[in-house]
């Protein structure tokens, strides 16, 4: 593959202002390129190197299309990036899309006015540049607007446009480009040599062999109109060459309005002049398309018989210069400012004609010509398309960019002076590049300030939940928080701490942000929180938070206070000032826990109590065929026992942190226990009453003891079966509530046994709360069955001491705000009282009166004499009335 080079525009790209321009107009001017003001901009913001990368692209919708190269675009694009082959010809054009494109021509002034431009967009206002040579200066207005050119080889301005000559096209475009002086003017004239002035001012003593009456000032145009003399001097008949001078191709005899042979046209006074032999002025002119007619049209209406001979700009020059080597002379059309007249100064002198005056002036078209007053001074302009208004900065610099007629001059002399220098090898960028380095006191106004950085405008801001394993003094492995994170929108490619589209205010990324705020509430409070990079805020109760422990022996949680993000030493990084951080203290178990002295004790004492009711149990089992017991209905007996143990074996698992099988188990054993015990009483105490309280109505009824045991079962059952439905249909889970906490700002998990529903717990109550009623009632009823039936008021007894436990633990389990540990050690001691009073009370009667084992047999004897006696209305014998026998008394219906 054949190798590739930088091309021209490519290898001067961003290598003007370099570090050693910097340091060296620092170090003359005494200088701190880098100082900066109270906003922390830098103060001498264009005395920078070269921007390494581009700051913007061009917003330009139509480059997306354009650039295509079957397009025939009229002139050769450098992008950004160019190749080029060993002869020159393109390889890659290079990156176009995105950039600014500067049209530059072959005219040396817009030329170098086109480089400055371009090193400055480069270079220090920030955007890649693309040059466009054309020489189609006229396409200018349709190439920057929507249409035409303007699709295929879209550009964004020309610095110096000539517009005299191009007003009816200008005008077609005008609403899609914008244009204002480029400082400097630009006039066209006919020129002539000084020698050739000096020559005609010598009159009759010229040399040369020219002829003269009197001296002519050849550099006035009414000379011309009152003598053949002057128009002698400079006739055809002395011109070098007139194929040098005429070439059709400048000029073809096709062209239209004009008359062209060979390259030359003349006008009516040139054709009756030489029909009287006399000659013809001669006028070099470069094409038509130079100020289209007025030239001609001028000397036509001043009366001047003229012959224009068109060369083109090139060899109209070299024709000049052969001339004036001859010591010949000529007139030719030329404007300024060009480096021709620099190369040549105070070699050519303007020929003069009468003032240019605006009516004049404006009647001229190509096809009117009227005019006979000299070409005005025409302000240079600078064209650029409408789409630099979505390119404000661009737009700003464009409007400020001006070249004084002084500046333009001077860099027409350097640009003279480096391009005859062979050690120079592009002395176009080289006169440029002077002058800009040469003159940043002009252009550092043509470039605006970059915004002051913002956290609004030009920081991104990433919130993010993060969380730090660090050491802190609660027990927790991690601490949550919000960390905002920053980072540029566009930052310095070779810092990314550093930003890149704005200056001054944040230069350079913030730290992080550690914070414990939620993100929505920083969403909603953007304006708040970035005062906090500056200034931390007053330290408030959400800035610190607490760990609630897990139950000590001594059945308390321990709360210990900490910041949230706190700092090395003490106190939090986030806030400052404010409230302290509260000291640690406690809360109050939801549960007894197994450790604790209190559940200890009080399982040491309900086991000890369990050993006595076994022990009684173990009695009545024995002693279940002694009378005394046998008449007492036994297994009745042994069911209260069995009940109290129940309701000890409550009491154990009361204690401990609640498990699906205890939170299962505790209602149960509770129901039972309940049912079991109070259950037997109250059946005790209803075959009494229907034994001695029913009535004559009741006297044929046997009241069996398996029947008292059906009516037993059926209670209990049912008591039991709303629980275990309730746990079916709701099981009471463990589960962990939030409720506000009353010693300190905040809140306490509470784990217990949940349910969602009281419905069935209500039912249970209320049923236990029925049979409790009816039994009470009915011993109440039965206090003097008998008064020799001594159980019936140890059966009310024993009903007044459930009542009096409920309607103590009732209040205590349901409305009093008390501790675990203070409810546990209440709830198990009148449980266990009141379990060992009704089985003291049921029992110990008994027990007592068996010790006369003697007395205890003769009345069973007696009372198995009598066994089967039919009651009577009447009251029974006292020895009847003890002990009755099970399967005696009315028969229940």
């Amino acid at each position: 593959m054949e190798a590739t080079q930088p091309g021209r525009y490519e290898r001067t790209r961003r290598t003007c202002l370099t570090d050693a321009w910097v340091a060296a107009t620092a170090a003359r001017a005494k200088l701190n390129p880098y100082a900066r003001d109270d906003q922390l901009r830098l103060v001498y913001k264009t005395l920078q190197p070269a921007l390494k990368y581009p700051r913007y692209q061009v917003v330009d919708p139509r480059q997306r299309n354009g650039y295509d190269p079957k397009c025939g675009a009229r002139g050769i694009l450098h992008g950004v990036g160019e190749r080029v082959y060993a002869n020159g010809t393109v390889a890659y054009r290079g990156v176009i899309n995105g950039t600014f494109v500067v049209e530059v021509t072959a005219k040396q002034s817009q030329a170098i006015a086109s480089t400055i431009m371009s090193i400055l967009a480069q270079e220090s206002v920030g955007y890649d540049v693309t040059q466009f040579e054309t020489s189609d200066t006229t396409g200018v207005f349709e190439r920057i607007s929507p249409t035409g050119q303007g699709k295929c080889t879209p550009t964004h301005a020309n610095v110096e446009v000539y517009t005299p000559d191009k007003t009816q096209i200008s005008r077609l475009f005008t609403n899609s480009s914008i244009s204002s002086a480029v400082g400097y003017n630009a006039q066209s004239g006919l020129y002539t040599l000084k020698a050739n002035v000096n020559t005609a001012l010598q009159g009759r003593n010229a040399s040369g062999g020219v002829l003269f009456s009197r001296p002519y000032s050849a550099d006035y145009w009414r000379e011309y109109v009152q003598s053949n003399e002057l128009i002698n001097f400079y006739s055809v008949q002395r011109t070098l060459n007139q194929t040098q001078i005429g070439r059709s191709q400048m000029c073809p005899d096709t062209t239209p309005g004009m008359t062209c042979r060979n390259g030359c046209s003349k006008n009516t006074h040139c054709i009756t002049a030489e029909g009287q032999g006399k000659p013809c002025l001669l006028v070099g002119m470069m094409t038509p398309a130079q100020d289209p007619g007025y030239f001609e049209a001028l000397l036509t209406n001043s009366k001047i018989p003229a012959m224009f001979c068109f060369a083109g700009y090139a060899g109209l020059n070299q024709y000049v210069v052969d001339t004036m080597r001859q010591n010949k002379s000529i007139v030719f059309y030329h404007f300024e400012p060009d480096v021709f007249h620099t190369d040549k100064k105070g070699l050519f002198t303007r020929i003069t004609f009468p003032r240019a005056n605006s009516t004049a002036t404006t009647s001229w078209t190509t096809n009117v010509n009227l005019v006979s007053t000299d070409f005005p001074a025409s302000p240079l302009m600078k064209y650029y398309s409408d789409t630099m208004v979505h390119n404000p900065t661009l737009l700003n610099f464009l409007t400020n960019f001006a070249l004084t007629p002084l500046d333009m001059t001077n860099l027409l002399a350097s640009y003279d002076t480096l391009q005859n220098d062979p050690t120079v090898a592009d002395p176009l960028f080289a006169t440029a590049c002077r002058w800009v380095q040469q003159n940043s006191r002009t252009w550092r106004g043509w470039i605006e300030r970059l915004p002051l950085c913002t956290l609004e405008n030009h920081l991104k801001v990433t919130i993010t939940d993060s969380f730090d394993n660090m050491t802190t003094p609660v027990n927790t492995s991690q601490i949550d928080f919000r960390t905002i994170s920053f980072a540029w929108f566009n930052p310095n490619p070779d810092n990314a701490t550093e930003p890149y589209l704005c200056d001054g205010g944040i230069i350079t990324v913030p730290p992080p942000l550690k914070t414990s705020r939620s993100v929505e509430w920083l969403m909603e409070n953007a304006d708040e929180w970035p005062l906090w990079m500056h200034t931390k805020p007053p330290c408030e109760r959400l800035h610190y938070n607490y760990t609630i422990g897990p139950c000590t022996p001594d059945s308390t949680r321990p709360v210990t206070f900490f910041w949230r993000l706190p700092g090395r030493v003490n106190g939090s990084t986030e806030c400052t000032g404010g409230i302290a951080l509260p000291g640690n203290l406690v809360v109050e178990c939801d549960y007894i826990p197994v450790a604790s002295p209190v559940y200890e004790s009080i399982t040491m004492l309900t086991c000890i109590v369990i050993m006595f009711l076994v022990v009684c149990g173990i009695l009545v089992v024995a002693f279940r065929k002694r009378s005394v017991v046998k008449r007492a209905q036994w297994p009745l007996l042994l069911l209260i026992v069995v009940g109290g143990i129940l309701m000890c074996v409550y009491i154990i698992l009361t204690g401990g942190e609640p498990t699906d099988v205890l939170c299962a188990a505790r209602p149960i054993l509770a129901s039972l226990a309940f049912s079991v015990t109070f259950t037997a009483i109250f059946v005790k105490s209803l075959r009494v009453y229907l034994l001695f309280l029913a009535g004559e109505n009741r006297k044929k009824i046997k009241v069996t003891l398996w029947k008292m045991i059906k009516l037993y079962l059926v209670i209990v059952v049912i008591d039991t079966g709303v629980v275990v439905i309730g746990l079916l249909a709701d099981f009471p889970h463990p589960a962990i509530s939030i409720a506000a906490a009353k010693t300190f700002d905040g809140t306490v998990d509470h784990y217990m046994c949940h349910s969602s529903t009281f419905i069935f717990k209500a039912m249970t109550i209320f049923f236990k709360t029925l049979v409790l009623i009816a039994g009470s009632y009915v011993a109440f009823l039965i206090r003097n069955a008998d008064a020799d039936f001594q159980e019936s008021m140890w059966i009310l007894a024993s009903s007044v001491v459930v009542v009096v436990g409920a309607m103590i633990l009732t209040p205590v389990a349901y409305f009093m705000d008390l501790d675990a540990s203070s409810i546990f050690a209440i709830v198990s001691g009148v449980v266990l009282f009141c379990t060992v009073l009704v089985v003291v009370l049921m029992l110990g009667p008994k027990f007592w009166r068996l010790r006369n084992t003697r007395y205890a047999i003769s009345t069973v004897k007696g009372a198995s004499t009598d066994a089967g006696s039919t009651v009577k209305g009447e009251r029974a014998s006292s020895q009847v009335s003890s002990d009755v026998a099970p399967d005696s008394g009315a028969i229940l219906k």
